[in-house]
Protein backbone atom coordinates (compact mmCIF):
# COMPACT_ATOMS: atom_id res chain seq x y z
CA UNK A 1 0.00 0.00 0.00
CA UNK A 2 3.06 2.18 -0.34
CA UNK A 3 2.98 5.56 1.40
CA UNK A 4 -0.60 5.18 2.68
CA UNK A 5 -0.08 1.87 4.48
CA UNK A 6 0.66 3.29 7.92
CA UNK A 7 -2.44 5.50 7.74
CA UNK A 8 -4.76 2.72 6.55
CA UNK A 9 -3.49 0.01 8.90
CA UNK A 10 -5.28 1.43 12.02
CA UNK A 11 -8.55 1.29 10.05
CA UNK A 12 -8.51 -1.95 8.03
CA UNK A 13 -6.59 -5.21 7.85
CA UNK A 14 -6.27 -7.39 4.76
CA UNK A 15 -7.89 -10.79 5.21
CA UNK A 16 -7.24 -12.30 1.79
CA UNK A 17 -6.68 -11.59 -1.91
CA UNK A 18 -4.21 -9.69 -4.08
CA UNK A 19 -4.47 -7.18 -6.92
CA UNK A 20 -4.80 -8.66 -10.42
CA UNK A 21 -6.55 -6.01 -12.54
CA UNK A 22 -6.52 -2.24 -13.18
CA UNK A 23 -10.18 -1.64 -12.25
CA UNK A 24 -11.42 -1.82 -8.65
CA UNK A 25 -14.97 -2.02 -7.30
CA UNK A 26 -15.28 -0.88 -3.65
CA UNK A 27 -18.11 -2.47 -1.63
CA UNK A 28 -18.54 -1.58 2.06
CA UNK A 29 -20.43 -4.52 3.56
CA UNK A 30 -19.83 -4.47 7.32
CA UNK A 31 -21.41 -7.59 8.83
CA UNK A 32 -24.10 -8.07 6.17
CA UNK A 33 -22.82 -11.23 4.50
CA UNK A 34 -26.22 -12.18 3.03
CA UNK A 35 -26.47 -9.04 0.87
CA UNK A 36 -22.78 -9.33 0.04
CA UNK A 37 -23.26 -12.88 -1.27
CA UNK A 38 -26.06 -11.71 -3.59
CA UNK A 39 -23.97 -8.78 -4.82
CA UNK A 40 -20.91 -10.95 -5.52
CA UNK A 41 -23.11 -13.42 -7.40
CA UNK A 42 -24.33 -10.57 -9.63
CA UNK A 43 -20.73 -9.43 -10.21
CA UNK A 44 -19.77 -12.95 -11.26
CA UNK A 45 -22.05 -12.47 -14.28
CA UNK A 46 -20.29 -9.30 -15.48
CA UNK A 47 -18.55 -9.53 -18.86
CA UNK A 48 -15.82 -7.52 -20.55
CA UNK A 49 -12.85 -5.97 -18.75
CA UNK A 50 -11.44 -7.77 -15.73
CA UNK A 51 -11.83 -6.10 -12.35
CA UNK A 52 -11.04 -6.61 -8.67
CA UNK A 53 -13.53 -6.21 -5.83
CA UNK A 54 -12.32 -4.53 -2.63
CA UNK A 55 -14.72 -5.60 0.13
CA UNK A 56 -14.58 -3.60 3.36
CA UNK A 57 -16.27 -6.03 5.74
CA UNK A 58 -16.67 -9.67 6.68
CA UNK A 59 -16.30 -12.38 4.01
CA UNK A 60 -19.48 -14.42 3.33
CA UNK A 61 -19.62 -18.19 3.95
CA UNK A 62 -19.27 -18.95 0.22
CA UNK A 63 -17.20 -16.91 -2.23
CA UNK A 64 -17.56 -17.17 -6.04
CA UNK A 65 -14.46 -18.01 -8.09
CA UNK A 66 -14.90 -14.82 -10.11
CA UNK A 67 -14.34 -11.93 -9.92
CA UNK A 68 -11.06 -11.50 -8.05
CA UNK A 69 -11.91 -10.38 -4.49
CA UNK A 70 -9.77 -8.70 -1.84
CA UNK A 71 -11.26 -8.75 1.68
CA UNK A 72 -10.42 -6.13 4.31
CA UNK A 73 -11.76 -6.29 7.87
CA UNK A 74 -12.71 -3.07 9.69
CA UNK A 75 -10.78 -2.37 12.88
CA UNK A 76 -14.01 -0.74 14.13
CA UNK A 77 -17.21 0.42 12.38
CA UNK A 78 -16.22 2.90 9.67
CA UNK A 79 -19.70 3.92 8.53
CA UNK A 80 -20.56 4.54 4.89
CA UNK A 81 -18.38 7.66 4.64
CA UNK A 82 -15.42 5.99 6.27
CA UNK A 83 -15.69 2.76 4.29
CA UNK A 84 -16.00 4.44 0.90
CA UNK A 85 -13.23 6.92 1.71
CA UNK A 86 -10.89 4.19 2.94
CA UNK A 87 -11.75 2.05 -0.08
CA UNK A 88 -10.97 4.92 -2.46
CA UNK A 89 -7.65 5.68 -0.76
CA UNK A 90 -6.87 1.96 -0.84
CA UNK A 91 -7.67 1.73 -4.55
CA UNK A 92 -5.65 4.85 -5.28
CA UNK A 93 -2.62 3.64 -3.32
CA UNK A 94 -2.75 0.21 -4.97
CA UNK A 95 -2.55 1.91 -8.36
CA UNK A 96 -5.96 1.14 -9.86
CA UNK A 97 -6.76 3.26 -12.91
CA UNK A 98 -10.48 3.41 -12.07
CA UNK A 99 -12.28 2.94 -8.75
CA UNK A 100 -16.03 2.20 -8.81
CA UNK A 101 -18.03 2.84 -5.64
CA UNK A 102 -20.90 0.39 -5.05
CA UNK A 103 -23.49 0.44 -2.27
CA UNK A 104 -24.03 -3.06 -0.93
CA UNK A 105 -27.67 -3.16 -2.09
CA UNK A 106 -27.09 -1.52 -5.48
CA UNK A 107 -26.79 -3.96 -8.39
CA UNK A 108 -25.75 -3.61 -12.05
CA UNK A 109 -28.65 -3.65 -14.52
CA UNK A 110 -26.58 -4.95 -17.46
CA UNK A 111 -23.91 -7.59 -17.99
CA UNK A 112 -21.27 -5.14 -19.21
CA UNK A 113 -21.85 -2.21 -16.85
CA UNK A 114 -18.43 -2.24 -15.17
CA UNK A 115 -16.59 -2.49 -18.48
CA UNK A 116 -18.64 0.39 -19.93
CA UNK A 117 -18.18 2.60 -16.87
CA UNK A 118 -14.44 2.08 -16.71
CA UNK A 119 -14.02 2.71 -20.43
CA UNK A 120 -16.01 5.97 -20.25
CA UNK A 121 -14.15 7.18 -17.13
CA UNK A 122 -10.75 6.61 -18.75
CA UNK A 123 -11.64 8.05 -22.14
CA UNK A 124 -13.34 11.18 -20.75
CA UNK A 125 -11.07 11.65 -17.73
CA UNK A 126 -14.16 12.25 -15.57
CA UNK A 127 -16.17 10.54 -12.90
CA UNK A 128 -19.06 8.72 -14.61
CA UNK A 129 -22.40 8.27 -12.84
CA UNK A 130 -24.90 5.70 -14.15
CA UNK A 131 -28.64 6.20 -13.64
CA UNK A 132 -29.85 4.43 -10.50
CA UNK A 133 -33.46 3.26 -10.56
CA UNK A 134 -35.28 2.88 -7.24
CA UNK A 135 -38.03 0.41 -8.11
CA UNK A 136 -39.44 2.79 -10.72
CA UNK A 137 -40.34 5.36 -8.04
CA UNK A 138 -37.24 7.53 -8.16
CA UNK A 139 -34.21 7.85 -10.44
CA UNK A 140 -31.01 9.41 -9.15
CA UNK A 141 -27.33 9.84 -9.97
CA UNK A 142 -25.15 8.93 -7.02
CA UNK A 143 -21.39 8.41 -6.87
CA UNK A 144 -21.90 5.54 -4.40
CA UNK A 145 -24.16 3.66 -6.80
CA UNK A 146 -21.52 2.49 -9.24
CA UNK A 147 -19.95 5.88 -9.82
CA UNK A 148 -16.62 5.30 -11.61
CA UNK A 149 -13.75 7.65 -10.74
CA UNK A 150 -10.46 7.66 -12.69
CA UNK A 151 -7.22 8.03 -10.76
CA UNK A 152 -6.61 11.43 -12.39
CA UNK A 153 -9.82 12.78 -10.79
CA UNK A 154 -8.77 11.56 -7.35
CA UNK A 155 -5.46 13.37 -7.83
CA UNK A 156 -7.25 16.67 -8.51
CA UNK A 157 -10.29 16.41 -6.22
CA UNK A 158 -9.42 13.93 -3.49
CA UNK A 159 -11.59 11.32 -1.82
CA UNK A 160 -14.87 11.08 0.04
CA UNK A 161 -14.67 12.73 3.46
CA UNK A 162 -14.39 9.93 6.03
CA UNK A 163 -15.14 12.04 9.18
CA UNK A 164 -18.77 12.44 8.06
CA UNK A 165 -19.08 8.79 9.16
CA UNK A 166 -22.51 8.28 7.57
CA UNK A 167 -24.35 10.38 5.03
CA UNK A 168 -23.56 13.16 2.54
CA UNK A 169 -20.09 11.89 1.66
CA UNK A 170 -21.38 11.12 -1.84
CA UNK A 171 -22.97 14.57 -2.29
CA UNK A 172 -19.82 16.31 -1.07
CA UNK A 173 -17.58 14.47 -3.54
CA UNK A 174 -20.05 15.03 -6.39
CA UNK A 175 -20.14 18.77 -5.67
CA UNK A 176 -16.35 18.95 -5.72
CA UNK A 177 -16.14 16.98 -8.96
CA UNK A 178 -18.87 19.09 -10.57
CA UNK A 179 -17.15 22.34 -9.59
CA UNK A 180 -14.06 21.24 -11.52
CA UNK A 181 -15.98 19.96 -14.55
CA UNK A 182 -15.03 16.37 -13.76
CA UNK A 183 -18.50 14.80 -13.51
CA UNK A 184 -20.63 13.21 -16.23
CA UNK A 185 -23.90 11.25 -16.13
CA UNK A 186 -24.92 8.41 -18.42
CA UNK A 187 -28.60 7.52 -18.78
CA UNK A 188 -27.75 4.47 -20.86
CA UNK A 189 -25.78 2.89 -18.01
CA UNK A 190 -28.06 1.72 -15.21
CA UNK A 191 -28.21 0.17 -11.77
CA UNK A 192 -31.08 -0.91 -9.53
CA UNK A 193 -31.48 0.03 -5.88
CA UNK A 194 -34.28 -0.46 -3.32
CA UNK A 195 -36.51 2.58 -2.89
CA UNK A 196 -35.15 4.74 -0.09
CA UNK A 197 -37.76 6.73 1.80
CA UNK A 198 -36.61 9.60 3.98
CA UNK A 199 -40.11 10.19 5.39
CA UNK A 200 -39.83 11.09 9.04
CA UNK A 201 -41.66 7.91 10.10
CA UNK A 202 -39.16 5.63 8.36
CA UNK A 203 -36.30 7.80 9.59
CA UNK A 204 -37.42 7.48 13.20
CA UNK A 205 -37.78 3.70 12.95
CA UNK A 206 -34.40 3.31 11.25
CA UNK A 207 -32.36 3.71 14.41
CA UNK A 208 -29.19 5.66 14.99
CA UNK A 209 -27.91 5.62 11.40
CA UNK A 210 -30.57 8.10 10.32
CA UNK A 211 -29.41 10.53 12.99
CA UNK A 212 -26.09 10.65 11.14
CA UNK A 213 -27.94 11.41 7.90
CA UNK A 214 -29.80 14.18 9.70
CA UNK A 215 -26.54 15.63 11.04
CA UNK A 216 -24.94 15.38 7.61
CA UNK A 217 -27.61 17.66 6.14
CA UNK A 218 -26.06 20.59 7.98
CA UNK A 219 -22.46 19.38 7.85
CA UNK A 220 -22.54 19.26 4.04
CA UNK A 221 -23.73 22.88 3.93
CA UNK A 222 -20.93 23.93 6.29
CA UNK A 223 -18.37 22.17 4.09
CA UNK A 224 -19.80 23.82 0.98
CA UNK A 225 -19.70 27.22 2.69
CA UNK A 226 -16.09 26.59 3.69
CA UNK A 227 -15.09 25.77 0.11
CA UNK A 228 -16.83 28.89 -1.20
CA UNK A 229 -15.20 31.16 1.41
CA UNK A 230 -11.79 29.54 0.95
CA UNK A 231 -12.07 29.98 -2.82
CA UNK A 232 -13.30 33.60 -2.44
CA UNK A 233 -16.48 32.68 -4.33
CA UNK A 234 -18.75 35.23 -2.65
CA UNK A 235 -21.96 34.48 -4.61
CA UNK A 236 -21.68 30.78 -3.79
CA UNK A 237 -20.84 31.60 -0.16
CA UNK A 238 -23.98 33.74 0.08
CA UNK A 239 -26.12 30.91 -1.33
CA UNK A 240 -24.64 28.36 1.11
CA UNK A 241 -25.12 30.71 4.07
CA UNK A 242 -28.74 31.35 3.04
CA UNK A 243 -29.40 27.60 2.82
CA UNK A 244 -27.90 27.08 6.28
CA UNK A 245 -30.04 29.89 7.64
CA UNK A 246 -33.17 28.41 6.03
CA UNK A 247 -32.46 25.00 7.53
CA UNK A 248 -31.93 26.62 10.92
CA UNK A 249 -35.43 28.10 10.84
CA UNK A 250 -36.98 24.95 9.37
CA UNK A 251 -35.44 22.20 11.53
CA UNK A 252 -34.62 23.76 14.91
CA UNK A 253 -38.20 24.67 15.99
CA UNK A 254 -39.62 21.14 15.77
CA UNK A 255 -36.35 19.58 17.00
CA UNK A 256 -36.48 21.75 20.12
CA UNK A 257 -40.14 20.99 20.72
CA UNK A 258 -40.32 17.33 19.78
CA UNK A 259 -37.29 15.23 20.66
CA UNK A 260 -34.09 15.88 22.62
CA UNK A 261 -32.02 13.39 20.58
CA UNK A 262 -33.08 15.04 17.33
CA UNK A 263 -32.16 18.47 18.68
CA UNK A 264 -28.76 17.28 19.95
CA UNK A 265 -27.89 15.88 16.53
CA UNK A 266 -29.12 19.05 14.80
CA UNK A 267 -26.82 21.08 17.04
CA UNK A 268 -23.90 18.77 16.21
CA UNK A 269 -24.57 19.34 12.52
CA UNK A 270 -24.53 23.11 12.82
CA UNK A 271 -21.42 23.07 15.04
CA UNK A 272 -19.59 20.43 12.94
CA UNK A 273 -19.60 17.94 15.78
CA UNK A 274 -18.99 15.18 13.26
CA UNK A 275 -16.69 13.15 15.51
CA UNK A 276 -19.52 12.21 17.87
CA UNK A 277 -20.89 8.68 17.71
CA UNK A 278 -24.52 7.91 18.59
CA UNK A 279 -24.22 4.40 19.96
CA UNK A 280 -27.69 3.31 21.01
CA UNK A 281 -29.14 6.78 20.43
CA UNK A 282 -32.17 7.23 18.25
CA UNK A 283 -35.29 9.33 18.16
CA UNK A 284 -38.80 7.96 18.21
CA UNK A 285 -42.20 9.25 17.18
CA UNK A 286 -44.91 7.91 19.52
CA UNK A 287 -47.48 5.96 17.54
CA UNK A 288 -50.45 3.71 18.06
CA UNK A 289 -52.65 1.51 15.86
CA UNK A 290 -55.43 3.34 14.05
CA UNK A 291 -58.73 3.04 15.87
CA UNK A 292 -61.64 1.55 13.95
CA UNK A 293 -64.10 4.16 12.79
CA UNK A 294 -61.60 7.02 12.99
CA UNK A 295 -62.65 9.86 10.69
CA UNK A 296 -60.27 10.40 7.79
CA UNK A 297 -59.73 13.99 6.73
CA UNK A 298 -59.90 15.53 3.27
CA UNK A 299 -59.96 19.20 2.30
CA UNK A 300 -62.08 19.41 -0.85
CA UNK A 301 -61.31 21.84 -3.65
CA UNK A 302 -63.87 22.24 -6.45
CA UNK A 303 -67.34 20.74 -6.79
CA UNK A 304 -68.92 17.60 -8.15
CA UNK A 305 -66.77 15.34 -10.31
CA UNK A 306 -64.05 18.00 -10.40
CA UNK A 307 -63.54 17.94 -6.63
CA UNK A 308 -60.15 16.81 -5.34
CA UNK A 309 -58.29 16.73 -2.03
CA UNK A 310 -55.86 19.64 -1.95
CA UNK A 311 -53.96 18.01 0.90
CA UNK A 312 -53.01 15.14 -1.37
CA UNK A 313 -51.43 17.23 -4.14
CA UNK A 314 -48.28 15.28 -4.78
CA UNK A 315 -45.86 15.80 -7.64
CA UNK A 316 -44.40 18.98 -9.08
CA UNK A 317 -43.44 17.33 -12.35
CA UNK A 318 -42.01 19.79 -14.85
CA UNK A 319 -43.32 22.91 -13.13
CA UNK A 320 -41.14 25.97 -13.51
CA UNK A 321 -39.44 27.75 -10.64
CA UNK A 322 -42.22 30.38 -10.38
CA UNK A 323 -44.93 27.73 -9.90
CA UNK A 324 -42.81 25.96 -7.28
CA UNK A 325 -42.34 29.21 -5.36
CA UNK A 326 -46.04 30.05 -5.55
CA UNK A 327 -46.95 26.56 -4.35
CA UNK A 328 -44.72 26.94 -1.30
CA UNK A 329 -46.26 30.32 -0.57
CA UNK A 330 -49.61 28.56 -0.44
CA UNK A 331 -48.49 26.15 2.30
CA UNK A 332 -49.12 28.36 5.38
CA UNK A 333 -52.82 29.05 4.64
CA UNK A 334 -53.30 25.40 3.63
CA UNK A 335 -51.89 24.20 6.96
CA UNK A 336 -54.01 26.76 8.82
CA UNK A 337 -57.13 25.46 7.07
CA UNK A 338 -56.24 21.87 7.95
CA UNK A 339 -55.81 22.71 11.62
CA UNK A 340 -59.45 23.76 11.97
CA UNK A 341 -61.10 21.34 9.54
CA UNK A 342 -63.47 18.56 10.68
CA UNK A 343 -62.06 15.11 11.36
CA UNK A 344 -59.64 13.71 13.91
CA UNK A 345 -56.76 12.54 11.73
CA UNK A 346 -54.66 13.51 8.76
CA UNK A 347 -54.35 10.69 6.27
CA UNK A 348 -51.48 11.39 3.84
CA UNK A 349 -50.78 9.14 0.89
CA UNK A 350 -47.34 7.61 0.38
CA UNK A 351 -46.78 9.92 -2.60
CA UNK A 352 -47.67 12.95 -0.52
CA UNK A 353 -45.20 11.82 2.14
CA UNK A 354 -42.39 11.80 -0.41
CA UNK A 355 -43.35 15.10 -2.02
CA UNK A 356 -44.38 17.13 1.04
CA UNK A 357 -42.80 15.31 3.94
CA UNK A 358 -41.25 18.56 5.15
CA UNK A 359 -44.72 19.61 6.43
CA UNK A 360 -45.26 16.57 8.62
CA UNK A 361 -43.00 17.42 11.58
CA UNK A 362 -45.15 20.51 12.11
CA UNK A 363 -48.52 18.95 11.31
CA UNK A 364 -47.94 16.33 14.00
CA UNK A 365 -48.12 19.03 16.66
CA UNK A 366 -51.65 19.85 15.50
CA UNK A 367 -53.22 16.44 14.89
CA UNK A 368 -52.11 12.80 14.61
CA UNK A 369 -51.10 11.56 11.17
CA UNK A 370 -52.22 8.14 9.97
CA UNK A 371 -49.57 6.40 7.89
CA UNK A 372 -49.22 2.70 7.07
CA UNK A 373 -51.80 1.64 9.63
CA UNK A 374 -50.50 3.64 12.60
CA UNK A 375 -51.31 7.06 14.03
CA UNK A 376 -48.19 9.16 14.60
CA UNK A 377 -47.93 12.26 16.76
CA UNK A 378 -45.31 14.04 18.85
CA UNK A 379 -47.90 13.89 21.67
CA UNK A 380 -47.14 17.50 22.46
CA UNK A 381 -49.52 20.37 22.00
CA UNK A 382 -49.09 23.39 19.71
CA UNK A 383 -47.67 25.35 22.67
CA UNK A 384 -44.52 23.23 22.52
CA UNK A 385 -44.09 24.16 18.88
CA UNK A 386 -44.73 27.83 19.68
CA UNK A 387 -42.02 27.64 22.35
CA UNK A 388 -39.63 26.05 19.87
CA UNK A 389 -40.27 28.78 17.32
CA UNK A 390 -39.79 31.47 19.98
CA UNK A 391 -36.47 29.97 21.09
CA UNK A 392 -35.33 29.69 17.46
CA UNK A 393 -36.06 33.38 16.88
CA UNK A 394 -34.40 34.35 20.16
CA UNK A 395 -31.10 32.73 19.23
CA UNK A 396 -31.17 33.68 15.53
CA UNK A 397 -28.79 36.68 16.04
CA UNK A 398 -26.11 34.21 17.14
CA UNK A 399 -26.25 32.37 13.81
CA UNK A 400 -23.28 34.25 12.22
CA UNK A 401 -21.14 33.31 15.23
CA UNK A 402 -22.18 29.67 14.90
CA UNK A 403 -21.32 29.68 11.18
CA UNK A 404 -17.95 31.32 11.88
CA UNK A 405 -17.21 28.75 14.60
CA UNK A 406 -18.00 25.90 12.19
CA UNK A 407 -15.76 27.33 9.47
CA UNK A 408 -12.93 27.74 11.98
CA UNK A 409 -13.39 24.15 13.11
CA UNK A 410 -13.12 22.86 9.54
CA UNK A 411 -10.01 24.98 8.99
CA UNK A 412 -8.25 23.81 12.16
CA UNK A 413 -8.89 20.14 11.34
CA UNK A 414 -6.64 20.64 8.33
CA UNK A 415 -8.02 17.65 6.42
CA UNK A 416 -10.63 19.17 4.10
CA UNK A 417 -11.03 18.92 1.19
CA UNK A 418 -9.32 15.52 1.41
CA UNK A 419 -7.06 15.76 -1.60
CA UNK A 420 -4.04 13.48 -1.83
CA UNK A 421 -1.95 15.87 0.29
CA UNK A 422 -4.54 15.94 3.11
CA UNK A 423 -5.84 12.38 2.93
CA UNK A 424 -3.30 11.06 5.44
CA UNK A 425 -4.33 13.64 8.01
CA UNK A 426 -8.00 12.88 7.32
CA UNK A 427 -7.45 9.18 7.99
CA UNK A 428 -5.47 9.96 11.14
CA UNK A 429 -8.17 12.30 12.46
CA UNK A 430 -10.88 9.80 11.60
CA UNK A 431 -9.08 6.92 13.33
CA UNK A 432 -8.44 8.99 16.46
CA UNK A 433 -12.06 10.17 16.71
CA UNK A 434 -13.50 6.71 16.08
CA UNK A 435 -11.32 5.04 18.70
CA UNK A 436 -12.00 7.65 21.40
Amino acid sequence: MDDYEQHLSPLIARVSGAKKNSIALVIPSGQNTALLSAHLAALARQEGAGFDVLVIGEPPPSIPKAPNILFFREAFPLGSSGSFSVGQVLGFSLGYGVVINADLDCLPASGRLISSLASAALSEGKAILPLSDEEGRKQVYCINRYGAVPKSAFEKIGFEYAPLFKGAEDIDLQLRLEAEGLLATKDGMRTSHPFLSMAIFEVASGGAKYLYYHRATFAILNLSLYRAVHGANLPEAAICAARLFYNYFYVVPYSLAADSALFAVTLDGFLMGIDRRYSGLSFAIPHAPVKEGADAFALEVGKGNGARAAYFEEWEGGDGILKKILRRLSHPPKVAALAFAPGRYFLPSAQFIEAYGFLLPYLMFIKPVIYKGAAYSWRRGPLFLAAGIAATLLFAPLFPLVAAFSLLKIFTRGDYPPKAGKAKRMLKNFASASRS
